[in-house]
Formats: C-alpha cells, structure tokens, sequence
C-alpha cells in the first residue's frame, strides 16, 4: 500500500483541483486592497462625476443660448408689415398656490397679398 503524496502546493490554494481556503492573512491582504480600491476609485467618482455633470450642462446651456440668439438675428432680417389685433385679453392660471397672468392674443396679418391669423407672442 502507497500513500498518496501530499499534492498542497505551498502557498496552499490547490490540492487535487480543488480550491483550499486561503490562510487569514491572505484574506486580510486580498480584503485591504479591495478596500483601498473601492475607496481610490469612490473618491475619483465622487470628484469626477459632478464635474463631468456641470461640464455637460453648461454646454447643453450655451448651444440652446446659441439657438436663440441665431432665430433672433435671423427675424432681425424678416420684412415688416402691418396686423391688425382681432382679440386680446389675459388668461389667469392657477397651479395650487401660485397663479400666473398670461397673455393671449390672436392677430391677422398680410404678406404678398396673402392673409394670415396667429397666437404666437415672443419676446425679443
């Protein structure tokens, strides 16, 4: 009768295929990185990420500055003419506490001999 000899490699993870538990100082060490990891990589999200955030906003605000400053100066160029305003009065909104007065007002206009009728009030 042989014995078997004993197959546990020295840093003790494998015997026969099989997965041996790790000493508890290994666990301690493999914890400690994972730990120091997720604290290095917490703290460069809790840095980068807002930053990221405020970057894209304040891009979204300038293209949408940009668009409405590009529809202004292009009614700069529109020829005028002459309306006449059919109906006008406010309209009162109430949401919960706050109310608010809006303006509605239809108009009618002629351009090239063509008559045409609106609501549309911007300012600017």
């Amino acid at each position: 009768m042989t014995s078997e000899p004993d197959l546990q490699e020295p840093s003790g993870h494998f015997t026969q295929g099989r997965l041996c538990h790790l000493p508890k100082e290994n666990n301690m060490e493999i914890f400690s990185l994972l730990m120091g990891l997720i604290g290095v990589f917490g703290g460069i999200c809790a840095t980068v990420l807002p930053i990221i955030i405020l970057v894209g906003l304040g891009i979204f605000l300038y293209r949408r500055s940009q668009q409405g400053s590009a529809a202004k100066q292009a009614a700069q160029s529109w020829s005028s003419t002459m309306g006449t305003v059919l109906m006008s009065t406010i309209q009162i909104k109430r949401t919960g506490r706050s109310r608010s007065e809006v303006p509605v007002v239809v108009y009618q206009y002629q351009v090239n001999g063509q008559v045409h009728q609106g609501q549309t009030i911007k300012a600017g």
